[in-house]
């Protein structure tokens, strides 16, 4: 096996040895930082293997990968809540004897119920299996393939992420009237992150950068999208304490100031690259 195979493989195998850990600190609960680190974690392993999906080989390890992914998507619903609640204790929601309050006791109760429901499948031997069989598959697949092989998929999937990127960019201030599109521009950014973080040494130089930018829109458009579910979620909620509505309208405009900071350095970026 070449060195550049070598350097995938030992990444991957510490991220597989990272999934391990945090279920554990899942199982042993008061740890606020093991459901975040589990996620992060499952799409940077995820994001290592994605560039190679179409090289010979690699098919065995589609199907753990999907398993990975779909443990991950189950732990969504439980991430946008605490991240939520969160929201409304900085803003001195819990505070008040407001409808916001009786909202915020409500949702703790099914954050408590995800919790559970997460920790049953992120512990399930479907689990295990799925890490067992990348690290069981992976040396084979990439026995296959040489340095060159290996760069030429990474660069060609970063080229794929820039054409997608470029592409939103291209609308400009309208960019957040849609909130579909700054959503997947948010999700395009996070995957350059990743591919940058994870195969830099097959990307060549400037990759720290790109890098750099991509994660603050990413950060940027992270945080909008969080503070807007919630203001979805409370829109019912017609009789809302005054203030603590006007706190979360300040926080969202300073967000959105941000976002649109952190779009427009990436769009001069992409400018001056092209």
């Amino acid at each position: 096996m070449k060195y550049p195979a070598i350097r995938v493989l030992k990444r991957a195998f510490s991220l597989t040895d990272a999934l391990r850990l945090c279920r554990l600190r899942l199982q042993a609960g008061h740890d606020d930082d093991a459901l975040h680190d589990y996620r992060v974690a499952t799409r940077r392993l995820c994001s290592i293997l994605a560039p190679f999906d179409n090289l010979s080989g690699f098919a065995a390890i589609s199907e753990p990968v999907r398993q990975l992914k779909r443990c991950l998507k189950r732990s969504n619903d439980l991430r946008d809540l605490e991240v939520q609640l969160a929201l409304l204790s900085a803003v001195g929601a819990d505070k008040t004897e407001g409808p916001q309050r009786a909202w915020m006791e409500a949702e703790a109760i099914r954050d408590t119920l995800l919790r559970e429901e997460l920790l049953e499948h992120v512990t399930s031997p479907k689990i295990s299996t799925a890490l067992r069989h990348v690290e069981m598959r992976l040396p084979d697949a990439l026995a296959n393939h040489g340095g060159h092989s290996l760069r030429r998929a990474v660069q060609a999937y970063r080229a794929g992420l820039c054409v997608s990127i470029d592409r939103r960019l291209c609308l400009g201030p309208a960019l957040f009237d849609e909130h579909l599109e700054w959503h997947s521009l948010r999700i395009d950014c996070k995957r350059l992150r990743y591919i940058g973080e994870s195969h830099g040494d097959l990307l060549g130089e400037g990759w720290e950068k790109e890098a750099s930018i991509a994660r603050r829109v990413q950060d940027g458009l992270g945080e909008l999208r969080d503070l807007d579910i919630l203001m979805a979620n409370l829109g019912s909620l017609a009789d809302m304490e005054e203030g603590v509505r006007q706190k979360l309208e300040g926080v969202r405009a300073e967000r959105q100031t941000a976002a649109e900071s952190a779009v427009a350095k990436l769009t001069q970026y992409f400018s001056v690259r092209a």
